[in-house]
């Protein structure tokens, strides 16, 4: 059989039997949270389905068409980036809008996931409130300088993500802010809440020397931040200092999914809490700056849906991220659906039939991918 129709057969069988797996259907329904999960207790990746991640083009016709896509591919969901850069998609009393349409993007994007049964999660940069270049008075790091997250020197990031500017979370107005803009969004007719950039920035040096991280560290343990050297014997200072960061965001996560949890329940219907994360952390804990222990979350049950973004660009290093997580998650109520990186990022990714394949085989029922404009590519690909 040729390549190219081997591609299009095998991409029908994955579609056809993901959609009866997660019941998609091609009736109409007046709510994208229409097919509720259950109010407690564990959902199942199976119930889940597959998602899709989405920076929303702000027009109504693309996203009409972004829908029609996503049920035609058997993508039951999708993650809509609704708050990144320290701004929203909708009229927040918390951050300000990402447009000055005066438009509810948010909610214009929920009534067309439920014209075409597509449950749509709201997508958030936790701790990713800006950008480097555009930091302007309207914005809140603009208003609070000193929720601004910094390296040793007392400086933005040189390396690294050095473009984007990051709230501290030790700093209790930062968590305080988030609180509410879960608060707000479980208003929303969502599903789902999926905390993103949650966790400290990607640099080298690390950050989270925030004078009132390096202030609370003091005082619990007695000990400077600034002076201490990188050891990674166990509880050496530098890895009491590791986990004082870890602490922090682990806190947040903790923080919001109870936030979530308890407009879930007010509310009478369920609202997932999810997160995405990186594979892989427990082999360089002390080294990576990131400080995102997520095996926490996943023991302590705080997540009802793990997103873990498998990406790395090889076949191999695949394989090693969603047998890591799936280790992880066994014998755990929380559901786990593998993020796969599609198409060419900072380098190019393996097809998406193979990585298709590689985490079926793996055992997943379903997968998360990053993101609709080059899962779209890819499928073109294949007609």
């Amino acid at each position: 059989m040729p390549q190219r129709i081997l591609s299009i057969v095998l991409l029908s069988v994955f579609i056809s039997v993901h959609s009866f797996a997660v019941g998609v259907e091609v009736t109409t329904s007046t709510s994208s949270s229409s097919s509720a999960f259950p109010l407690v207790g564990p959902v199942r990746a199976e119930e889940i389905g597959n998602i899709v991640w989405w920076r929303p083009t702000l027009d109504e016709k693309a996203i009409e068409q972004m829908m029609v896509d996503l049920q035609r591919w058997g993508y039951r969901n999708v993650m809509v980036e609704s708050f990144w850069g320290g701004q929203t998609i909708y009229p927040s009393k918390v951050f300000p809008p990402k447009t000055n349409d005066g438009k509810d993007w948010l909610k214009i994007i929920c009534e067309a996931g439920a014209r075409h049964n597509i449950r749509v999660h709201a997508w958030i940069h936790t701790f990713f409130w800006g950008l480097r270049a555009n930091l302007t008075s309207g914005s809140l790091l603009a208003q609070h300088p000193h929720w601004i997250e910094q390296t040793l020197d007392g400086q933005l990031p040189q390396s690294g993500e050095r473009d984007y500017v990051f709230a501290s979370p030790a700093v209790r107005e930062v968590r305080a802010a988030l609180g509410k803009l879960v608060d707000e969004l479980c208003e929303r007719d969502i599903v789902g809440i999926n905390i993103d950039y949650i966790r400290y920035p990607f640099t080298v040096p690390d950050s989270g020397y925030n004078p009132v991280a390096v202030e609370r560290f003091r005082n619990e343990t007695g000990l400077d931040a600034r002076t201490i050297t990188k050891d990674l014997t166990p509880n050496s200072p530098w890895m009491r200092w590791v986990e004082f960061r870890e602490r922090m965001v682990t806190e947040t996560v903790e923080e919001l999914s109870s936030r979530i949890r308890f407009n879930s329940a007010r509310s009478g219907r369920r609202i997932l809490v999810s997160a995405a994360y990186f594979p892989g952390y427990k082999k360089e804990r002390g080294s990576n700056p990131k400080c995102q222990n997520w095996y926490v979350w996943v023991e302590r049950g705080l997540l009802d849906l793990s997103t873990p973004m498998c990406y790395s660009p090889s076949l191999e290093g695949l394989k090693e991220e969603l047998a890591e997580v799936r280790e992880v998650h066994v014998g755990k109520p929380t559901a786990c659906i593998p993020g796969l990186a599609v198409g060419r990022f900072s380098s190019p990714h393996p097809p998406y039939l193979q990585q298709l394949e590689l985490a079926r085989n793996a055992g997943f029922p379903a997968i998360a991918v990053f993101k609709y404009e080059t899962l779209k590519d890819e499928i073109e690909k294949l007609k």
